[in-house]
């Protein structure tokens, strides 16, 4: 297991914008869930299984959306959402990236086949759905990002639109659908049980780390991360933050751990008892 004194930070500039544009869509998305009174209900920075990362999962009673926020700088030429690259100019320099919708419809994918086609809990929301639940993947992107040819086009569940239009498209997007009562906080309770990432800073290190906490301590039963939103230290005292309002202190006298990538691959990452650190799924 990893030390998180040895673990390499984000701190370049393109980290840091790339941070506030995921901040800014998740603030976005906060206003619309308190406008539409519990219509959509978002989770933020969610991890399941194998998946990786989603920025967001909003559930409501049309079905669910998942939403990935990018700032990738730069104008897209022709842009189709299965081309498998993707033409990028920013300035007098142009280069051919991997296709951002793609990726982000392959990972869509993979969750409802190893989650939704699998687990019993799903299963039942399915048959609530008639048997297919409602899935609607929304890719946006920073101000820093324009088309050439304009916004394309929604093809295969995927819509893509900037953060200036993000809380419009989720809301036209769930009016214009079928909607089956309850359905909503019954799959919004289920993706909250998934792991979390946040944001980690830590006293004397300069940028932040993406991780989850997955566990704190050995034998302290009563400090569950399941719906933890905030952790922070200052070196002696844990303080716990649990939804908006819940929060509870004790005594930093065991490890945190984390779940992480590091060089490519999922690991273990331990916080020793004396650290001064802080975790949040909302801001820095």
């Amino acid at each position: 297991m990893l030390g998180i004194e040895s673990v390499n930070f984000d701190a370049d500039e393109r980290d840091v914008k790339g941070a506030n544009t995921e901040d800014a869509g998740l603030k976005i998305l906060a206003n619309v869930a308190k406008a539409s009174r519990r219509q959509i209900k978002v989770v933020e920075r969610v991890a399941p299984g194998n998946v990786g990362e989603f920025d967001a999962i909003c559930c409501t009673d049309s079905g669910i959306y998942f939403i990935e926020m990018k700032r990738l700088g730069g104008k897209f030429g022709e842009f189709s959402m299965l081309d498998r690259q993707i033409r990028l100019s920013a300035g007098r320099q142009e280069k051919v990236i991997p296709n951002p919708a793609l990726k982000f419809k392959h990972k869509v994918d993979r969750l409802i086949a190893e989650e939704f086609n699998t687990s019993e809990n799903w299963k039942v929301v399915k048959r609530l759905f008639s048997g297919h639940v409602p899935v609607h993947s929304i890719l946006c992107f920073g101000p820093s990002t324009s088309f050439e040819e304009g916004i394309p086009v929604s093809e295969k569940n995927i819509t893509i639109c900037t953060t200036r239009t993000l809380g419009k498209t989720l809301k036209d997007i769930h009016s214009e659908r079928e909607q089956v009562f309850g359905v909503g906080s019954q799959m919004a309770a289920l993706v909250e049980f998934w792991p979390r990432w946040g944001i980690l800073t830590m006293t004397g290190k300069r940028g932040f780390f993406r991780c989850s906490i997955s566990k704190i301590g050995q034998g302290r039963s009563d400090a569950t991360v399941w719906g933890l939103t905030a952790l922070e230290s200052d070196g002696a005292r844990l303080k716990y933050t649990y939804g908006k309002d819940r929060k509870r202190t004790t005594a930093f006298d065991e490890l945190v751990l984390l779940r992480a990538y590091h060089d490519g691959s999922e690991r273990a990452i331990g916080i020793e008892p004396g650290t001064r650190f802080r975790w949040r799924i909302m801001g820095r």
